[in-house]
């Protein structure tokens, strides 16, 4: 078949792989170059890239305006993974066998834009990938196959992406190798839920949530934009000894991973930034400790909390 692949992030690379081996790719349609880096210099998209190894024809315009283009390459069907627009029903309709489109979720759960860290904010024991007929309703169209994963209790985002874009491609291959004709399962729209473009904000840590609500959100937003506190002298109180930050008044701390720790002493009221026999943790809403195992503070190299404690940390007189 003479496919078309609509994709931008790293999450369809396996897919885009799996298609050169076993397909004709007419054409990839990936979004414009874009700043990226400190420098902030314009990079193509990583199936951009991939796709200029193997000299691929690729479209890097809006796709509002590739319709004629499309038209003239004349594709059997088009695949679309992390795409990053809306793909209009003009386009969806040039296709001889339509358009299939790629989602990191078990549709109809978790539409959207971070189906995968929605997954471990909510602490589910599985998730998976989900190959749907596009439509133009987002990620609403009836299900061609489906594939199911168990998620363990430390995976990352960054992790549980990896092997979400592996499990896709497998999934979408073994899809192609059955059709078309496809059979389609319409949605049960009563269990759609959405999910929303993750922002910095989101990733703020706040110790008015629980211990397993926060480890939660460390591992969501695990590698990005990345979970963090923010730390001032009047937040710190040391369980050890007598501590203040060091250099600095305020400081931005990015959180890397993190545990809670059982049978934590209890502690007063007070501060919600503490240093716990040498590991800087935070005291939550529930009375628990969330040990900040590997931090990075801003503008530094990522850390262990205990070195962090023993650099930033100095012992007052």
């Amino acid at each position: 078949m003479r496919i078309l692949f609509a994709a931008t992030s790293p999450f369809a690379l396996p897919t885009l792989n799996t298609l050169l081996h076993r397909h004709t790719i007419a054409a990839v349609i990936t979004k414009p170059d874009a700043p990226s880096g400190r420098g902030k210099k314009l990079r193509p998209s990583p199936i951009k890239d991939g796709a200029q190894k193997h000299g691929i024809l690729i479209f890097d315009k809006s796709i509002q305006e590739l319709v004629y283009a499309i038209r003239d390459i004349k594709p059997d069907i088009l695949v679309v993974a992390a795409y990053g627009a809306i793909i209009p029903l003009g386009v969806l309709a040039i296709p001889r066998y339509g358009a299939l489109n790629i989602h990191p979720s078990l549709l109809p759960k978790y539409r959207g834009a971070s189906p995968i860290q929605a997954a471990i904010l909510n602490g589910d024991t599985e998730t998976g990938v989900t190959v749907i007929r596009l439509t133009k309703e987002l990620d609403a169209g009836p299900i061609i196959s489906q594939k199911k994963i168990t998620l363990f209790p430390k995976i990352t985002a960054g992790l549980l992406h990896d092997e979400l874009a592996d499990l896709g491609a497998e999934l979408l291959q073994e899809t192609l190798e059955k059709g078309p004709p496809f059979n389609e399962i319409l949605q049960n729209e009563s269990r759609a839920s959405y999910t929303k473009k993750i922002t910095p904000l989101d990733a703020e840590l706040d110790c008015k949530k629980s211990a397993v609500i926060l480890e939660r959100k460390v591992r969501a937003y695990n590698p990005a934009p990345g979970a963090y506190i923010t730390i001032t002298n009047y937040q710190l109180r040391i369980t050890d000894k007598s501590r203040s930050l060091n250099k600095q008044k305020t400081l931005r701390l990015k959180i890397w991973r993190a545990e809670i720790k059982k049978d934590a002493p209890q502690f007063s009221e007070g501060a919600p930034f503490i240093i716990d026999d040498g590991c800087p943790a935070l005291m939550c809403a529930d009375r628990q400790l969330l040990l900040l195992t590997e931090v990075q503070p801003e503008g530094r190299k990522r850390m262990r909390g205990v070195d962090f404690a023993n650099g930033y940390l100095s012992a007052q007189p």
